[in-house]
């Protein structure tokens, strides 16, 4: 199914941005902005093209998958195992979201054939679960902040306390 170039920019943009963002973070990779976008950026339009040709539902998803793995383990220099489980959670967390906006959206009263015609539906009806996963990559990054300082303080501690004795 070809997606029109607005949607693309306008969904897929902030869609691929939070994907990758959310892996970072999940990988425990610095949030290098750069990296991120330009990372998204490929994916996207690799799935742009892909979308173009009469090929198998669901390819595009598994292209992104591969694409997303190899450039946490070359670009983020992520283990193997971190950049797979990275991966994989990302996309699960994209997957439920995205499944859970759509309920919501239907329970309001809007088939999904209604805002998928529709680019602007389509656009604004994409922007909940991209939200989202932001909110989850910031609140991973900042709960593991906090433990780190918490972890931090508590060397500290027995530090002191050791060179007291």
């Amino acid at each position: 199914m070809r997606i029109p170039l607005i949607v693309l920019i306008f969904q897929g943009v902030p869609e691929g941005i939070a994907i990758y963002t959310l892996a970072f973070v999940l990988a425990k990779i610095d949030l290098n902005w750069r990296k991120i976008i330009v990372g998204a950026f490929f994916s996207i339009l690799i799935v742009y093209l892909i979308r173009f040709y009469p090929v198998y539902v669901g390819l595009h998803t598994i292209v992104m998958i591969t694409f997303l793995f190899f450039y946490l383990f070359k670009v983020g220099r992520a283990s193997v195992l971190t950049s797979l489980v990275a991966t994989l959670l990302s996309f699960l967390i994209l997957c439920l979201t995205e499944a859970a906006c759509i309920h919501i959206i239907e329970l309001l009263g809007l088939s999904s054939q209604g805002y998928l015609s529709s680019q602007s539906l389509r656009i604004i009806t994409g922007l909940p679960h991209v939200s989202l996963m932001f909110l989850f990559a910031f609140l991973i990054k900042y709960y593991r902040k906090r433990k780190d300082i918490r972890y931090d303080h508590s060397l500290e501690q027995t530090n002191e306390q050791s060179f007291k004795q």
